[in-house]
């Protein structure tokens, strides 16, 4: 289940998977999913703006 909640913040504090996940994202993908990431209440939300940022990295 993709349970939403109110901001990132409070997804990261309640969702473990999701908190683990940010947590093996490179430092400036971290800093612009916070600066920017209003829309980012859900896991599938995270995955899926941090997949947009760091397209081309490799």
């Amino acid at each position: 289940m993709n349970q939403s909640f109110n901001c990132l913040s409070d997804l990261l504090s309640g969702d473990a998977e999701a908190r683990d996940a940010f947590a093996q994202l490179p430092g400036y993908v971290q800093e612009t999913i916070r600066q920017r990431g209003d829309h980012v209440c859900t896991r599938e939300a995270l995955l899926s703006y941090a997949d947009k940022l760091t397209r081309g990295d490799d």
